[in-house]
């Protein structure tokens, strides 16, 4: 999939089991947001939107704006 920056977008993993992401990201920078990420989403659970905000903070994303669980989550 591609996802222009701004764009807003989500994802979720289908899957009975852990399952991994692939992101390429241009231009670099992001990648401690996505390893902060990857720790958050270990939990086996949605991501907190606060905590996703301020790992972005932590890593100098900017414009992240959590929109929500993905079709058929609920929280």
């Amino acid at each position: 999939m591609y996802g222009p920056r701004g764009v807003p977008h989500k994802f979720r993993n289908v899957s009975d089991g852990p399952s991994k992401l692939l992101v390429i990201a241009t231009p670099g920078g992001v990648e401690g947001f996505f390893e902060g990420l990857s720790d958050i989403m270990a939990k086996g659970l949605p991501p907190d939107p606060a905590e996703m905000i301020e790992l972005a903070t932590r890593h100098d994303v900017h414009g992240l704006e959590p929109v929500g669980p993905p079709p058929g989550v609920h929280r």
